[in-house]
């Protein structure tokens, strides 16, 4: 009774508040009293169906991962992981028994406090602190994955797939019947578009301009990534034909963004399935026969195979601008060895002027650049580590931790060494957590026992027979 109460004096306090605002105009006292209104059900599904903040960050995440709360500038994600992050804290005590965390989460925690140590060491204002605190949040997710209840961590994971699945449907429908930029252009409201913002991506391809899908990440390079994190995870978290179905869209999707990093990287992934995965022969014939029509396919088309084969010409300018980035890496970095450049920098918010500076395309070098020695040593750790785990994934019998695992493969050996988001874009770097954290939580699971985040009914049944139920508790 005493919560139906309260729930009624919320809502009419902010009908009060919204029926003054409305009179006054302001947004802020609108936005004010529309909060005060929806608080009550906002924490009631924290508490009776934490699943909608999964769902609702990972398909955020997924499909307009830069869309900013309007009349606040700052994009929806963060809001979002935050609460995700706070029911995730709530809802612990539901997790499986088990380890509280992983050797992932371990070295991602050390790359934040390397991280923060360096932002210290370069403060030059509260833009310094806004930068790090912003890549820290999207980062921490690795460290609360392992210890979060599998129904929580499973509709996050599944939410960022679905949510991938449908920017690259959308990206690829816009790269051909919307090649002016106008319907990006017309969601000012969310952040997108306004004036400076490029209207649609580009590309020279034998002479000839080729449209690159890029839908709502800002940047085909941008997209092709997320789309590549978001095919990792879908390996894992779905099976049959919802895995397959998800994993098709998402390959399509890297095709059509033409990110050279990301078409080989799959292609490297491939490639590992096929010579590593502890797999049957028939299960090993299929992959390969699929794969080969798809390469076939790449091959026959001639603005991916103009990318893929102009990125070995001497006339490419993309791989000169690299080359000089690499010689130009330590006169840039001298005298900022141990804590880095800093992270208010302005080559990292303002693209024009990043291409001017020319820094390093290179996700580990560009850690250094930013955070330092420390820093770099810290997060390379953890990459050896994600790799340690997806040869273990790659040796058992779960073609869907072994997909994963070769994807990993494909990111930090190819990816990472021709592009950088990961570092400088937060969303991005959520996705990149995600990733990480089914990683994490994979590379736990003992031999032979079924892993629960990839089977729904398995983490259904253990959720129902380990957990009490009582009112608050986890549903699926």
């Amino acid at each position: 009774m005493r919560r139906r109460i309260l729930v009624i004096a919320a809502m009419l306090a902010g009908a009060v508040i919204l029926f003054l605002a409305l009179r006054q105009g302001t947004f802020i006292s609108i936005a004010v009293g529309l909060v005060v209104m929806a608080l009550p059900i906002v924490v009631l599904l924290g508490i009776r169906r934490p699943t909608v903040y999964g769902w609702a960050f990972g398909i955020v995440l997924g499909l307009a991962p830069f869309a900013t709360l309007p009349g606040t500038g700052t994009q929806l994600v963060f809001f979002l992981a935050l609460a995700f992050i706070i029911v995730a804290i709530v809802h612990a005590g539901e997790r499986e028994r088990g380890p509280r965390t992983s050797t992932i989460g371990i070295w991602m925690g050390l790359t934040i406090a390397a991280c923060l140590i360096s932002m210290i060491a370069t403060f030059t204002g509260a833009e310094s602190l806004n930068q790090w605190a912003r890549w820290a949040l999207a980062s921490v997710l690795v460290c609360f994955g392992v210890w979060m209840s599998p129904t929580l961590r499973l509709a996050l994971s599944r939410a960022f797939v679905v949510g991938a699945c449908g920017g690259a449907v959308l990206s690829i429908v816009l790269s051909v019947v919307d090649k002016t930029g106008a319907f990006v252009q017309g969601l000012t409201v969310i952040g997108y578009g306004g004036a400076g913002s490029p209207i649609v991506r580009t590309v020279e391809v034998s002479g000839s301009l080729s449209v690159r899908a890029t839908g709502l990440y800002t940047d085909p390079n941008t997209a092709g990534l997320f789309f590549f994190m978001a095919l990792a995870v879908a390996a894992y978290v779905f099976a049959g034909r919802l895995r397959v179905l998800a994993m098709i869209v998402l390959v399509v999707g890297i095709a059509a963004t033409l990110s050279r990093s990301a078409i080989i990287s799959v292609i490297f992934a491939v490639v590992i399935i096929l010579l590593i995965q502890n797999q049957s022969a028939v299960r090993r014939l299929i992959i390969g026969i699929v794969s080969a029509v798809a390469i076939g396919f790449l091959a026959l088309t001639p603005s991916i195979a103009g990318r893929i084969t102009g990125s070995f010409s001497n006339s490419d300018k993309g791989a000169l601008d690299r080359i000089a980035a690499f010689q130009n890496y330590p006169g840039q970095l001298e005298g900022h060895w141990i804590f880095g450049r800093g992270w208010a920098l302005r080559e990292f918010v303002d693209s024009s002027y990043g291409y001017l500076v020319n820094h390093v395309a290179n996700t580990p070098l560009l850690v250094v650049y930013r955070g330092g020695i420390f820093a770099g040593l810290a997060f390379l750790a953890l990459l050896i580590v994600g790799l340690a785990v997806a040869v273990r994934g790659l040796r058992s019998t779960e073609i869907g931790f072994g997909m994963m695992g070769a994807a990993f493969f494909g990111l930090v050996l190819i990816a990472f060494q021709l592009d950088f988001p990961v570092v400088t874009v937060p969303p991005l770097t959520m996705a990149f957590s995600i990733l990480l954290m089914n990683l994490g939580v994979a590379g736990r699971e003992s031999p032979g026992v079924p892993p629960g985040i990839h089977s729904p009914s398995a983490a259904r049944t253990r959720t129902r027979t380990r957990t009490p139920q009582r009112q608050g508790a986890l549903t699926s």
